[in-house]
């Protein structure tokens, strides 16, 4: 049977494909046909559990370049040196630790597997808006604004905060009306007074979340009414 290959190690890292290099082994006399990349996210689980289910197999095969594989974003590439291979690997998402290994495998076995690499994906900015945005009236010029962070998977990263914005609210479409912003740190904090506004006035507000990417899309405009003085 062949050897493992060796000197596995991640070359590049994207939002969503990491770049994979190794060096072939001795190849147990029979030509290498494919190589076998095994990954999967790291979560809660241990290292060593390579599950089915949980597992995604990428299959290469060595001199058969930019092929697009089984999901249509993994391609094999061509190296420097002749004993070194480099894979890309596809479709991965965004802030997620993966674990990878190989298998070399010729026509009579495959190899043991790699020692396994892990890498994070790079974060992206957030894709969806912070829910269930409610707004009241606190006293004359004032408003109590809450939400809900958005679901943890549209993240794309860790949440640093939020971005309030808030405008007077006009029938009019002139674009004449400011809008204000204040920035909430921390991902846990869901609530902000709103102060210093004009009384028995409506606002429109609405609430972006952020990471160190970028913010995300804004939730759908919610009209409160300040109290009369």
């Amino acid at each position: 049977r062949p050897d493992p290959p060796s000197a596995l190690e991640v070359i590049e890292i994207g939002s969503r494909s990491i770049r994979l290099s190794w060096k072939r082994s001795f190849d147990g006399n029979s030509p290498i046909r494919n190589y076998i990349i095994q990954y999967r996210a790291l979560g809660h689980s241990l290292a060593g559990d390579w599950e089915p289910s949980k597992t995604h197999n990428v299959t290469f095969t060595p001199g058969n370049l930019n092929t697009a594989n089984t999901n249509g974003l993994s391609r094999y590439e061509a190296a420097a040196n002749d004993d070194q291979e480099i894979a890309l690997v596809g479709g991965l998402h965004p802030a997620v630790t993966y674990t990878f290994r190989i298998f070399a495998i010729n026509s009579i076995d495959s190899s043991e597997p790699t020692d396994p690499v892990v890498a994070k994906t790079q974060e992206e900015a957030p894709t969806e808006p912070p829910q269930s945005v409610k707004v009241q009236s606190a006293g004359p010029g004032e408003l109590i604004v809450t939400w809900q962070a958005p679901p943890k998977e549209s993240c794309n990263g860790d949440l640093l905060g939020y971005i309030v914005t808030w405008s007077e609210h006009s029938s009019s479409t002139s674009g004449v009306n400011q809008s204000k912003s204040l920035t909430v740190n921390g991902w846990a904090t869901t609530k902000v007074q709103l102060t210093g506004l004009r009384k028995f006035t409506k606002y429109d507000i609405t609430i972006r979340a952020f990471n160190s990417i970028a913010s995300g899309p804004a939730s759908p405009s919610v009209v409160g009414t300040t109290q009369e003085g």
